[in-house]
């Protein structure tokens, strides 16, 4: 009786694992998507913001091949995280090279390596800029980093400004850093400041976006050159072929897309 009641349970066992394992089954596989850029438009609120929407999008169009994770972590944690990347030891099967992981918003020239295009490839996402903003009484017409001579900076905690910061350390502008978008929006609306410095679509979504700042749109002036202009890429490591191909594969010209830039204020349009 023992052993038939044995031969039944291990039958009933074998029977569940058939089911679950059966030919042409996979498991998909996790990509982890790092990201250090924590403010609007890129995050807005709890799983709110662009990034958000393009892990929904990712994993819609990516079904049961992968399954995308977002995690929102600081700069130097990814930079520790991919280290062995951009310090050139990887791709090295000796060494401890995980490929399963994509970074989203990011460019080449932001400090990922002295080779960055060799161990890593981008794709990219978005085109973007700096801005330099003041508010209208006192407009300022940027053109280069001594258009800022003399002025109040209010800049970011551990941000480097090509051409400022050389002035700034000159004393020729006096640097003030905050360590919120928002915030130094208010410094510059309260006079605190006279002039600060945001990634344009950061200051496009806060003054369409905002419910308290789009109050005091008519207030600001955003300059019409620009500091910096970029594009904000995937960076993906090189021997991810199959993610890279993915990745290009994704309609960055659909509706879906557009509604989700719309909905950050980079987009006009109902």
């Amino acid at each position: 009786m023992k052993k038939g009641r044995f031969d039944k349970k291990l039958y009933i066992i074998l029977f569940f694992i058939a089911i679950v394992i059966q030919p042409g089954s996979a498991v998909s596989e996790t990509i982890n998507i790092y990201t250090y850029h924590n403010h609007p438009p890129f995050v807005t609120g709890e799983a709110k913001g662009l990034s958000y929407d393009l892990l929904n999008m990712l994993n819609e169009k990516a079904g049961d091949s992968y399954n995308f994770a977002l995690h929102v972590i600081p700069r130097s944690r990814l930079n520790l995280i991919t280290r062995n990347w951009h310090d050139g030891d990887c791709p090295d099967p000796e060494k401890n090279c995980e490929d399963n992981w994509i970074v989203l918003w990011v460019n080449p020239l932001w400090g990922f390596g002295k080779d960055p295009m060799k161990t890593c490839y981008y794709i990219p996402i978005l085109n973007d800029s700096n801005s330099i903003i003041s508010r209208i009484e006192h407009k300022l017409e940027y053109s280069k980093p001594e258009s800022l001579i003399g002025l109040k900076f209010g800049g970011m905690l551990g941000h480097k400004y090509v051409g400022i910061d050389d002035l700034a350390q000159k004393g020729l502008i006096t640097r003030i850093d905050g360590t919120k978008e928002r915030d130094n929006i208010f410094k510059l609306i309260k006079k605190r400041v006279d002039i600060i410095l945001l990634p344009t679509s950061t200051i496009q979504y806060f003054v369409s976006k905002d419910e308290i700042i789009s109050k005091h749109a008519s207030e600001l002036y955003i300059a019409p050159t620009k500091h910096q202009e970029y594009r904000r890429n995937f960076m993906v490591p090189i021997t991810r072929v199959d993610i890279i191909k993915f990745l290009e594969s994704v309609d960055l010209s659909s509706d879906i897309w557009k509604a989700s830039l719309r909905n950050a204020g980079l987009l006009k349009g109902d």
